[in-house]
């Protein structure tokens, strides 16, 4: 079974950069887990897995490994 923790860390592996709520509109089609992937997003990065980084007044971005600045990430798309 797929945890949401290992579905996060996929969609980050590559995508590279993602708020909490991009992440929740690419899993389940809206924000409504925004909170779940809030909580699940702050225990990957205090067990080392992945960054959260909050610039200034922008939501804070979540990313893991190294940003490839050659290549666009793919755009998530809201599910219905």
């Amino acid at each position: 079974m797929t945890t949401l923790r290992q579905v996060i860390l996929f969609i980050l592996e590559r995508r590279h950069l993602a708020t909490d709520r991009e992440l929740s509109e690419a899993i389940y089609g809206s924000d409504k887990g925004h909170q779940q992937i809030n909580q699940e997003c702050r225990l990957l990065a205090a067990a080392g897995k992945m960054h959260r980084t909050k610039i200034a007044d922008h939501p804070i971005q979540n990313s893991c490994g190294m940003l490839q600045t050659t290549q666009t990430p793919p755009v998530l798309r809201l599910v219905e």
